[in-house]
C-alpha cells in the first residue's frame, strides 16, 4: 500500500555562536520556522535509535542539515581556535604547522518513523491462504473469504501426490485447465505459491501415494483400509526422486514460490508417525532432505520439527546441512511440550517459525476439537472456546518468532478480527531506516560514507543466510532525476551478513561507502533492500510511514552530485 509524504518543508542555515558548526531549522508550509536542536536532532538520538522514548517527533519534520566543520567530524571550531591559541602563545614543536579549517561539510539527517499497520507484501513473511486449486470453483473461494484473500501474501498447496502425478510422469501443473489457470491468477494477485506434497494416506479415502507405484514394487502398509508406502523402501525414494525433481523444475522460481515443505511424510505430512525402523531414521531424513535441496536451489525450504526424527537430527541435517528453515503445525493446542518451545527459541533467528494453526473452526458452540477428552484438556488450560485458543495461538506465534500463519478455514476474521491486524502489525520482519546521515554534496567517482541505523519492528526476521538465498538481499543506494521512476545510479552495499541478524530490539548501526558515477547535478537520493539476484531489483518493502516511495526505493532527501 502506498505512503504518504509528511508534507513539504525545507531547511535554512542558521549561524550559533558556540563553537559547534550550525544547526538547521525548519521552514514549516505555513511559514513558520522550527528550530531542529533538542528532541528532534538526530545527533542526540544515537543512544536511542530506534524511536527513544525521550525525543519528540512532529509529523514532517525530521529532516536536520549540519554544518561540520574541520577536517575532521569530532574537531570542532572551539578546538581549532584553542589549537591556534596555545600555538600564539609560544607552545613550541618539532614540527611547527600551520592550520587552516577546511571547508565546512554539509550533512543531511533523517529520522524514519516506523510504520506498525501497513499490509507488507514480502517473501517468506505475512498471512497464508490455503487452497487446493483441484477442489470445485477456487474463484469462488477467494470471493467467499475476500477478507482473508486481501491480506494474504502467500497461497498454500497441500495436497497429495497422486494428485500432482496421478500418471507417471504426467504432471498435473503442465496439462490441469484449473490448475495453469489457478497458478496464473495467483500470481496476477502478487501472491506467491507454497507447497507440501502428502504421501502417507491417514484421513484420506483414497491413497495419497499413486498406486501405480505400488504397481511398481514399493512395499507399504494400510492406514484404515488405504495403502501407504514405507519411507524406507527404495522403490519408493526412487519414484519419489523423480518426482521432486521435476516438481523443482517447475517451481523452483523465488518470484513465483515462496516456500515449499522439505516434507511430506507421517501422517498429514508433519513428519511423525513414520513407520520404519530408528535406525533408518537417519538415512530416510537426509534422502528426503537432500532430494528437496537439490531440487530447489533457489527457493526456501521448511520442515516439520518433532519427535520421530529428533530435534538434534533436525538441526544436523534439515538446518545445518541443507539450510531447510523449521516449520511448526499445531499452534493454539497441547501438542507442543517444552521442550519443543525451547527448541524454536534457541533456533531464533537462525530459523524464524513457519506456523500453523492446530485446529479449524467448527462452528459457533461447537467444541475445539472432535475429540472430548482433548477438549476436556484444554478447558483445563483456560481455553473453553475457539476464540480463545486463536488468542492463544497468536501468543504462541508471537513468542516463538513467527514469519507466517495461516489464515484460512480458521474464522479470524469472523471471531478475532483485531488479531489479524495484530499479526500484521507484529508478525515477520519490519525493517526500517531509524536514521540515516549523507553528504548535501558528492564528488563523482570519490567515495562518500553514508551512515544507517536499522530497525526491525516484527518478532521475526529475513532468513537471508540460508544457501537458497545465500545473502542475496542488500542494502542499497539509487539517485532519481527530479519526477523519474527509474534509478540513473545505484550503489550495493557489498555486505549483507547483517540482514539475517537484524532482529527486534537489536537495532544494526552501519556506514556504507558508495561511489556514483552519475553525471553532476542534482538528484533525489533513495534507499532499499534491493535483490542482487535480479538486476539490483529494489524487493523489500520497508515498515517506514514518513519517507516517500518511488516503487521499492524510498527517498530520504536531496544531494548534488559535483565534478570530481
Amino acid at each position: 500500500m502506498p505512503l504518504n509524504d509528511t508534507g513539504s518543508s525545507k531547511v535554512l542555515p542558521e549561524s550559533r555562536s558556540d563553537g559547534r558548526g550550525s544547526i538547521g531549522r525548519l521552514q514549516t508550509p505555513d511559514g513558520g520556522v522550527r528550530g531542529m536542536s533538542g528532541g528532534l536532532s538526530v545527533e542526540a538520538q544515537l543512544g536511542e535509535p530506534c524511536l527513544p522514548r525521550r525525543a519528540t517527533y512532529s509529523p514532517g519534520y525530521v529532516v536536520v542539515n549540519h554544518s561540520v566543520s574541520g577536517p575532521r567530524h569530532g574537531l570542532t571550531r572551539a578546538v581549532l581556535v584553542a589549537m591556534g591559541i596555545l600555538a600564539l602563545a609560544g607552545c613550541r614543536s618539532r614540527s611547527p604547522q600551520t592550520i587552516a579549517p577546511a571547508s565546512p561539510v554539509q550533512t543531511t539527517s533523517v529520522v524514519g518513523l516506523p510504520d506498525n499497520q501497513t499490509l507488507l507484501n514480502n517473501p517468506a513473511m505475512g498471512w497464508v491462504f490455503y487452497q487446493n486449486p483441484l477442489w470445485p470453483h477456487p474463484e469462488l473461494v477467494w470471493r467467499r473469504l475476500a477478507a482473508e484473500w486481501h491480506v494474504s501474501n502467500i497461497v498454500y498447496w497441500r495436497g497429495p501426490w497422486s494428485d500432482f502425478e496421478p500418471q507417471p510422469g504426467r504432471y498435473v501443473w503442465r496439462y490441469n485447465p484449473r490448475v495453469i489457470t489457478w497458478i496464473r491468477k495467483v500470481r496476477a494477485a502478487h501472491k506467491r505459491l507454497a507447497f507440501r506434497v502428502l504421501v502417507n494416506s491417514k484421513d484420506r479415502r483414497t491413497p495419497a501415494t499413486p498406486l501405480w507405484v505400488k504397481a511398481q514394487g514399493a512395499r507399504g502398509y494400510d492406514i484404515a483400509g488405504v495403502w501407504t508406502p514405507y519411507p524406507d523402501d527404495p522403490v519408493f525414494q526412487r519414484d519419489f526422486s523423480r518426482f521432486i525433481r521435476a516438481f523443482g523444475k517447475r517451481f523452483d522460481n523465488p518470484r513465483e514460490t515462496d516456500f515449499v515443505d522439505a516434507a511430506g511424510l507421517g501422517w498429514w505430512g508433519e513428519m511423525h508417525h513414520l513407520k520404519i525402523p530408528a535406525s533408518h531414521f537417519d538415512q530416510v531424513y537426509n534422502w528426503l532432505c537432500g532430494a528437496y535441496a537439490k531440487a530447489f536451489p533457489h527457493v526456501l525450504l521448511v520442515t516439520n520439527f518433532g519427535p520421530d526424527v529428533g530435534l538434534k537430527m533436525n538441526i544436523r541435517i534439515a538446518l545445518d546441512k541443507y539450510g531447510i528453515l523449521f516449520r511448526r503445525d499445531g499452534l493454539g493446542s497441547l501438542w507442543i511440550n517444552a521442550r519443543q518451545k525451547q527448541f524454536m527459541r534457541n533456533m531464533f533467528p537462525r530459523s524464524p517459525l513457519f506456523g500453523e494453526l492446530c485446529y479449524g473452526y467448527r462452528g459457533p458452540g461447537k467444541p475445539i476439537d472432535a475429540n472430548p477428552h482433548i477438549d476436556q484438556r484444554l478447558s483445563q488450560h483456560g481455553i473453553h472456546n475457539f476464540s480463545e485458543d486463536l488468542e492463544w495461538a497468536m501468543k504462541q506465534a508471537l513468542e516463538y518468532h513467527a514469519n507466517t500463519l495461516n489464515i484460512s478455514w480458521s474464522a479470524w476474521f469472523k471471531l478475532e478480527p483485531n488479531l489479524v491486524q495484530k499479526f500484521i502489525s507484529r508478525g515477520g520482519y519490519r525493517l526500517y531506516p531509524a536514521k540515516l546521515k549523507f553528504p548535501a554534496e558528492m564528488q563523482r567517482g570519490q567515495p562518500c560514507s553514508i551512515e544507517q541505523t536499522w530497525c526491525n519492528a516484527g518478532v521475526g526476521v529475513l532468513p537471508n543466510a540460508t544457501p537458497q538465498w545465500n545473502h542475496k538481499y542488500k542494502f542499497a543506494f539509487a539517485l532519481f532525476k527530479k519526477d523519474a521512476a527509474r534509478p540513473v545510479a545505484v550503489a550495493v552495499d557489498p555486505s549483507a551478513a547483517h540482514l539475517s541478524t537484524l532482529i527486534k530490539g537489536r537495532p544494526l548501526n552501519r556506514t556504507s561507502v558508495v561511489h556514483w558515477s552519475a553525471a553532476p547535478g542534482e538528484y533525489k537520493l533513495a534507499v532499499a533492500i534491493v535483490d542482487t539476484t535480479e538486476h539490483d531489483r529494489a524487493a523489500i518493502e520497508l515498515a517506514v510511514r514518513n519517507l516517500p516511495r518511488i516503487g521499492r526505493w524510498y527517498v530520504i532527501g536531496n544531494t548534488h552530485v559535483s565534478r570530481n
